[in-house]
């Protein structure tokens, strides 16, 4: 290594420090964003169980019956599209 001239050494040394920031910087990102995406989709579906089972307790088996025999979203029932809402995040964009 002694035969490369000064400017290639500095090049070298510094594309490997800039990898290894980059890099670095890039894992920390990726487990940062993993983790409060992760942490976001299970409140927002502890959210939704919690009104579902609160609109269910509340029309008793009537909903049941309902969504069994028309296999169809919980929505789709005028008596619990009332009660159902989705909740409203910042990536909904409501």
């Amino acid at each position: 290594m002694s035969r490369l001239a000064i400017r290639w050494k500095l090049t070298l040394a510094f594309a490997v420090a800039l990898t290894a920031v980059l890099s670095a910087a890039g894992v920390f990102l990726y487990a940062q964003l993993s983790s409060d995406v992760d942490v976001g989709i299970e409140r927002d579906l502890r959210l939704r169980a919690d009104q579902l089972s609160g609109l269910l307790i509340r029309s008793g088996a009537s909903a049941l019956r309902i969504w069994s025999r028309t296999r169809r979203s919980p929505t789709s029932s005028p008596q619990m599209a009332r009660w159902w809402r989705p909740a409203r995040t910042p990536m909904s964009g409501c």
